[in-house]
């Protein structure tokens, strides 16, 4: 049996267990890399809020650009004048337009500003031919071409091509970066923010926050240059915890959800190995079972078959002798008819098929009677006895056939388990609250910690002395039905070495009987 609860829990442990557990430590393994692979996916989406930052910056002014290329006129060198109102409008402190030899300066402020971006212009023939060479591909490309201080302000150079009538010109604007953000990039940047994330700008190298959508800040967890203000720096950042905090956090819930994983784990595994272990104790008890029955059915078998064949070749020497051969006959039938009882009771309480039938006993005639049944018995196996019956009689609403047979198992037991000391003692008794039956040996004992199993179904005590005793390990298992089925109990009081008292208790409240 050891051998094969043993193999059972292996294979259990190996096609269940163990590829779990290897799951899990692989999963406790990865977690780091786990979560830097968060990390990154993290930034990638912080960046993506960045970069729709830039892009609207960017589709914003190239708007801005193709009303201008729809709208100018080479001829004259004029716009109209809402097309001047929406540039103003939209962040632009001065602007221009330079090509065929002409320039068409389009504010107020030009003879301040205009020489600056002449030569600034000069400057930059390499990334006008390159913006050039973008517009032949179809593609307008707005590029930041530097910085021009005006005193009062530094403005943004930002260089386009716009091409009219098959002639390309050069559109140079000037604008205010922290104006432009205030102004413009507002909105964007608090939609993109929301009630989660802090959008803030600052300058390159420099820790001071010009412009933030919330006025509680933490650490910048990603940062990038803008395109058209390349001085200026977005960043962003989660509303409450840093990324440290975020990532801990996450890692700190996987490996509560990995332990929890665990315990649940064990806790599988033991009951697993618990259900074994009882499916395998059941087993064995119930082999143990067939075996004790078929040696308990083989013992009175033998007896009344030997005892009728000497008795049918009328080999008996005296009438006295056919006599006793006689009621060794009749007792082993009984004991016989007892054991077949026992076990199809076993089976009608296996079957929830039992059922009891109440009437009024008298409890002392009863154990009278069974006292006087079992006397012979006793007496031919060297007990001593003695009943004590209680000063008044007992009416119980019970049932007969079945109290009858809970005090015979009693007795058989304490017959059973009696080697050297042969003493039984049944006592009848009751008070205000309750009746009693009490059968007292001195047999060989229950072990303290086995006294509750005992009421188990195929249970026996395993030690040498008990365990050598014949049985099936059914018969405290029917008492214990019985008693249940009477709303009583039954109670063990036993100490290894020194015999045993069981107790049938009746709860005398609210059932009927009475005293005489």
């Amino acid at each position: 049996m050891k051998t094969h609860s043993r193999n059972i829990i292996l294979i259990v442990f190996i096609t269940i267990i163990l590829p779990i557990t290897t799951y899990v430590i692989y999963e406790v393994s990865t977690l780091n890399e786990n979560e830097e692979m968060i990390k990154d996916i993290y930034t990638d989406q912080l960046e993506t809020m960045l970069f729709s930052v830039n892009q609207y910056s960017n589709d914003f002014i190239s708007t801005v650009i193709n009303k201008v290329e729809t709208e100018f006129d080479p001829k004259s060198g004029e716009l109209p004048m809402e097309v001047r109102t929406l540039i103003w409008q939209n962040g632009f402190q001065f602007f221009s337009i330079m090509g065929g030899g002409d320039i068409y300066s389009m504010d107020q402020t030009e003879n301040e500003l205009l020489p600056k971006v002449l030569d600034l212009a000069r400057e930059k023939d390499l990334l006008i031919e390159q913006l050039i060479g973008y517009m032949k591909s179809g593609y307008r490309k707005l590029e930041p071409a530097g910085m021009i201080d005006a005193g009062h302000s530094v403005y943004q150079v930002l260089f386009a091509m716009i091409k009219v009538d098959d002639e390309y010109f050069l559109f140079t604007g000037l604008i205010e970066p922290l104006n432009f953000v205030k102004e413009v990039l507002s909105p964007k940047m608090q939609q993109i923010g929301n009630e989660e994330m802090i959008v803030t700008l600052q300058k390159e190298n420099e820790q001071e926050i010009l412009f933030t959508t919330d006025s509680l800040t933490n650490n910048i967890l990603v940062a990038r240059k803008m395109w058209l203000f390349p001085d200026l720096i977005v960043g962003i950042s989660p509303r409450s915890v840093t990324m440290e905090e975020l990532v801990a956090r996450r890692l700190q819930n996987n490996l509560i959800a990995v332990g929890l994983l665990l315990a649940l784990l064990a806790v599988g595994f033991t009951l697993i190995i618990r259900n074994l272990n009882r499916e395998m104790k059941l087993s064995q008890a119930k082999s143990d079972f067939v075996s004790n029955v078929s040696h308990e059915l083989r013992t009175p078998l033998a007896l009344i078959s030997m005892f009728a064949e000497t008795l049918l070749l009328k080999r008996v020497k005296s009438e006295e002798k056919e006599k006793e051969y006689v009621e060794i006959i009749f007792k082993e039938t009984n004991r016989l008819t007892n054991i077949v009882n026992r076990i199809l009771n076993f089976s009608r309480i296996e079957a929830n098929r039992r059922s009891y039938h109440f009437s009024e006993v008298n409890i002392n005639e009863l154990l009278q009677e069974i006292y006087r049944d079992y006397s012979y018995h006793l007496d031919q196996n060297g007990f001593s006895h003695k009943l004590i019956n209680g000063d008044h009689e007992i009416i119980l609403n019970a049932d007969r056939e079945a109290i009858y047979e809970a005090v015979v198992n009693l007795f058989d037991n304490a017959i059973k388990y009696s080697n050297d000391k042969k003493e039984i003692i049944v006592e009848v008794g009751n008070n205000e609250e309750e009746a009693w039956i009490k059968i007292s040996d001195q047999g060989v004992g229950i072990p303290k910690e086995r006294q509750q199993q005992i009421f188990d179904k195929f249970y026996r005590v395993s030690e040498r002395d008990v365990y050598t005793a014949q049985g099936a390990g059914l018969g405290l298992t029917i008492i214990k039905h019985i008693m249940d089925a009477h709303h009583g109990s039954i109670k063990v009081d036993s100490e290894l070495g020194k015999g045993s008292t069981f107790t049938l208790l009746f709860n005398l409240n609210g059932t009927s009987w009475q005293e005489s």
